[in-house]
């Protein structure tokens, strides 16, 4: 499956219209999986492009956690749980990024145009069920709009 045209530009980032679809799929996958929480989507400029809460048991702080966990995913060009194994790797913790390693947790999800994985366009957070149904969330709506992702 291909992603809609009208979803990102030809500078390939993500627009407000691929974002919000997104989103949508994430909430349609969140209440299909029955997991309460927030779905931040972000654009290729690393701004917050799209927000919701899922279900009654969404929280404030979800909110602060799943735009860390989409931020993190943006600036390190990786999902979390990527990011984490790779840090653990190498014996590295968040100091050494200087602060753009805002949250390890699953549930960060980089998003790209290429099933290379080369043409990073923005990155999706949802926090609220588990580590493991987060992460499934973001890569389901992925999926579901027609781009890609490195996990």
């Amino acid at each position: 499956m291909s992603a809609d045209p009208d979803f990102s530009t030809a500078l390939t980032s993500l627009t407000a219209k691929g974002a919000a679809a997104l989103r949508e799929a994430a909430v349609v996958t969140a209440e299909e999986m029955e997991v309460s929480g927030v779905v931040a989507v972000l654009a290729r400029t690393g701004m917050l492009e799209s927000l919701q809460a899922v279900g009654q048991g969404a929280r404030p702080a979800f909110v602060e956690l799943a735009q860390r966990k989409a931020r993190t995913a943006f600036n390190m060009g990786r999902s979390t749980s990527n990011q984490r194994n790779r840090m653990a790797e190498r014996g590295q913790g968040r100091e050494d990024f200087m602060g753009v390693v805002e949250c390890l947790l699953k549930g960060g999800v980089a998003i790209f145009a290429d099933q290379r994985c080369s043409i990073l366009i923005g990155a999706i957070g949802f926090s609220g069920g588990g580590e493991d149904e987060d992460q499934e969330i973001c890569m389901r709506a992925v999926e579901m709009v027609g781009f890609f992702t490195d996990l």
